[in-house]
């Protein structure tokens, strides 16, 4: 290659044939030339690494090397970092897609303001229904400080909030990744988390844009996140790597409060949402975990993530899906409430919007039968319309929120709804297995003696 890249675009490949053309597409039309496309195949059992070699054989800047064993995302990545030789990393998926101006808008802004990381906003594409959705909770603005280029000493509270932990809506600068010799970390599935978390709290020069330059594309059935019972333990792993890695830089003082946070709400969402199969060993690995962080209440932000933990320290996992039950009730039974309000107060406003009208028509025909001059009817109409126009944008902005608002807590219940359903199975096989019935006499003197 004549030009030395300014990025390389480091692309693990595993049985991807479905999207990775429209991937390849969008990285290989971008209007910042200078790439390597580093694109690793993990033993690929479909024709990817067919569409590979095509695409090779039409861009010169594709590399491609081939793994002999499946050895999963993090070695794909850690291999090709240690060939690169672009000025900046990006580290991207092969089931998504970019705009065409991603990385020229990305490089810009780090060349400009000498920047480590420079952190980019995405949408969503729903492979299920085509429909792309916003994803700006991706990056929490009002955490950030007010600063153009910031370091993570700089965020006050809550900086595990700051960002999602995920690689491909980042750039990295490739001298300071080697500087501090980062790698990820060779687990299954959240295996960026401690790559991508390092990499924003040693960063000194960090900046970011709200501007979408990336689709995630979601509702995969091949995703891993749909085989999380496969490596269950990966999101304790991470978590564990994190906390030693911070104690090995010493800085765990300075963030532990937020990574306690962080913690109680990354792996109770784990426990929450992780399929019978692995249930009971993540929620016994979580509880050892959570018995060595000595969390009070003064420190956690969100008091039902606290309420939580003290259950989970104190109880076995059968218990906690009980337990979790009867929060989903309660949880549905204030979604039912929340959706009844705004139903009676978007019929309050339809109301009050139809009386309205009904009044400007009756003062409108007043006006007529008082014998009014046609230049005193016509002001006296055009200030009414008006009034009513100002009024009914007010209520149709207002209807429009409600209605999305109602639309939400109507996604939520019927989620909590499944939810619910999948933990009644859950329970059901449980109190019908031969464990349970053998541990009955145990139990009963467990609680006798609490």
């Amino acid at each position: 290659m004549s030009v030395k890249p300014k990025v390389s675009v480091i692309l693990p490949v595993y049985n991807a044939s479905r999207f990775l053309e429209q991937c390849l597409e969008s990285i290989t039309s971008q209007t910042l030339t200078e790439l390597e496309i580093i694109c690793i195949d993990d033993c690929s059992t479909d024709n990817s690494l067919q569409i590979l070699q095509a695409f090779q054989a039409k861009d010169n800047r594709i590399k491609i090397i081939r793994q002999s064993t499946n050895l999963g995302a993090a070695v794909a990545r850690n291999t090709a970092m240690e060939i690169a030789t672009g000025e900046y990393f990006s580290v991207l998926d092969a089931d998504d897609y970019f705009t065409p101006d991603m990385f020229k808008i990305s490089v810009e802004r780090a060349d400009e303001l000498n920047l480590d990381v420079f952190v980019f906003g995405a949408r969503a594409f729903n492979e299920a229904t085509g429909e792309e959705s916003d994803m700006s909770w991706t990056i929490k603005e009002h955490l950030l400080p007010d600063s153009l280029v910031f370091c993570a000493n700089d965020v006050k509270e809550d900086f595990f909030q700051i960002f999602i932990w995920w690689a491909w809506d980042k750039l990295f600068r490739r001298s300071f990744i080697e500087k501090h010799g980062l790698k990820f970390q060779q687990i299954r599935t959240s295996n960026d988390l401690l790559f991508t978390s390092s990499a924003v709290l040693l960063a000194e020069r960090i900046a970011y844009t709200k501007q979408p330059l990336v689709f995630q594309r979601q509702k995969l059935e091949s995703s891993l996140s749909s085989t999380r019972h496969l490596s269950y333990d990966c999101c304790l792993k991470a978590t564990v790597a994190l906390k030693e890695f911070m104690q090995q830089q010493g800085i765990y003082e300075r963030y532990e409060r937020d990574f306690k946070n962080y913690v109680l709400n990354f792996l109770i969402w784990n426990i929450n949402s992780i399929g019978q199969e692995a249930y009971r060993e993540l929620y016994d690995g979580v509880k050892q975990f959570f018995a060595t962080l000595n969390i009070t209440r003064e420190e956690i932000y969100y008091q039902p993530f606290y309420d939580a933990y003290l259950f989970i320290l104190e109880h076995c996992a059968e218990e906690y899906l009980f337990y979790l039950r009867l929060k989903l009730g309660v949880d549905i039974e204030e979604s039912h409430n929340k959706i009844a309000s705004l139903e009676e107060r978007h019929a309050e406003a339809q109301k009050e919007i139809d009386e309205f009208i009904d009044r400007v028509e009756y003062l409108t025909s007043e006006a007529h039968s008082a014998n009014l001059t046609l230049e005193e009817i016509k002001a006296a109409k055009e200030l009414l319309i008006g009034e009513h126009e100002s009024i009914r944008t007010n209520y149709e902005a207002e209807l429009f929120e409600k209605d999305q608002k109602l639309s939400q807590q109507s996604e939520l219940l019927s989620s909590l709804v499944k939810e619910l359903q999948a933990r009644d199975a859950q329970i059901e096989c449980l109190v019908s297995s031969n464990s349970w019935k053998i541990t009955a006499p145990l139990r009963w003197i467990i609680n006798k003696f609490k």
